[in-house]
């Protein structure tokens, strides 16, 4: 119950910096067509696509250890194979033929190499997750899968792609198409993930995967080789690229200092005691609920509660009696109030707990708590204690204030005192 209202004060926000990133990107790749025409257009492109891939790489590996994710493992091994077939494209390309035999064929055939692996690895994400294989192995599949493919190349087994004066060939087309399937094929068993990878990473590996496929098809039916098509599909391989490459940068830098950011804030929210929230924790977590969107429709009940005479208990049994004897009343509020209830030793031998209920929730909790207490106090070692208890009941919104609620809880909880004390 409480939990959920002080989630809802963190709404999902788009972030703008990544946005702006894939911008520049783009821009820069405007800027190189507009200088240079296509082939400097498609340099740079795949010169971002390069950076990339060894970006992603060198993040998911190294950052493997403190991410524990492999999903992440996954994607930075593959896209490590999938880069190198896209340095063997840009080498073979017209214009740039930095290796021996570099043709215009060749060149496509790499790139059909390098987007035939990189949807291969996309569709066996399912299996990987579940069977976890390491680092080497993971290194042994994909490199026995970019030799196969290179060798294939190079002693021409691989399908003729480009025909010089003839233009691409049918099975350049047909294999733009099949990648373009297989990613729609994909794009159904990832929504089966969420659960094993985190929804935003599902979702992102999504977005990659549909501009991997719609990059296929409009490969596959453009009328003329560097057209206005052929630059659109390019440019969504990159956006591909870079769907994959913000999964990396999040779960291998943000999200594990991030957690341990949080463990470490967690941690100086509880008592050490008895592991229920200290009172700075449960202040933050209660002003939080009690301010939550739509918490003004909603009741709060705040219950105030003290151990009457708990220092006998120290002065008779000594100061580890008391400290368990503090552990077993934390584990009484527990059980009597449940997981919902926001629950805290509020200093010494003082506990609160704040819940999304009225009255009528409130007597019940107060009824069980101190049938509770008086089981718990038919031990000679805690027969000296004593409960006293307040409860007070508001509706959430602006005047139902935390300080309120304790102020006049805590003053109802004295007036039982001096009772107890006069008679």
């Amino acid at each position: 119950m409480i939990v959920a209202a002080r989630e809802s004060l963190y709404p999902c926000r788009v972030d703008l910096r990544k946005i702006g990133k894939l911008g520049m990107l783009l821009a820069i790749s405007a800027l190189a067509y507009q200088a240079g025409g296509f082939p400097a257009f498609h340099v740079a492109l795949e010169g971002m696509c390069l950076i990339a891939a060894l970006t992603i790489y060198v993040i998911g590996t190294r950052t493997y250890r403190f991410s524990n994710s492999v999903m992440l493992l996954y994607i930075s091994v593959a896209f490590f194979y999938v880069g190198s077939l896209e340095v063997l494209h840009l080498f073979y390309f017209d214009g740039v033929g930095l290796l021996p035999g570099a043709s215009a064929n060749r060149a496509v055939q790499f790139w059909i190499a390098a987007r035939a692996l990189e949807i291969g690895a996309i569709c066996a994400v399912p299996l990987t997750l579940k069977r976890k294989p390491s680092r080497w192995q993971l290194h042994l599949g994909f490199f026995a899968a970019f030799a196969l493919l290179c060798a294939s190349i190079l002693s021409g087994i691989f399908p003729v792609c480009l025909v010089e004066g003839s233009g691409y060939t049918p099975f350049k087309r047909w294999a733009e198409i099949a990648i373009a399937a297989a990613a729609a094929f994909s794009l159904v068993m990832m929504k089966r993930i969420p659960g094993k990878v985190g929804n935003k990473v599902s979702a992102r590996s999504m977005g990659g995967v549909a501009a991997l496929g719609l990059s296929g098809l409009l490969l596959a039916f453009r009328v003329e080789p560097h057209g206005a098509l052929d630059t659109l599909a390019h440019l969504l391989g990159l956006v591909s690229f870079a769907f994959f490459w913000s999964i990396v940068i999040e779960e291998g830098l943000d999200r594990p200092y991030e957690h341990m950011f949080r463990e470490i804030y967690e941690r100086s929210a509880r008592d050490i005691l008895t592991g229920l929230r200290n009172r700075a924790g449960f202040d933050r977590d209660a002003e939080a609920a009690l301010a939550a969107k739509g918490a003004g429709e909603a009741e709060f009940s705040l219950l105030a509660m003290d151990l009457d005479d708990f220092k006998q208990v120290n002065d008779d049994f000594g100061h580890p009696e008391g400290d368990v004897a503090l552990k077993e009343f934390a584990a009484i509020l527990t059980e009597a109030l449940g997981e919902g209830p926001l629950i805290a030793r509020y200093g010494g031998d003082e506990f609160v707990a704040l819940a999304e209920g009225g009255a009528a929730w409130a007597a019940d909790a107060e009824a069980r708590l101190r049938s509770r207490a008086a089981a718990w106090r038919d031990s000679p070692r805690r027969a000296a204690l004593g409960l006293s208890l307040a409860r007070v009941s508001r509706r959430g919104g602006p005047d139902a204030t935390l300080e309120a609620l304790y102020r006049e809880a805590d003053a109802l909880m004295l007036d039982e005192k001096r009772r107890k004390h006069a008679r």
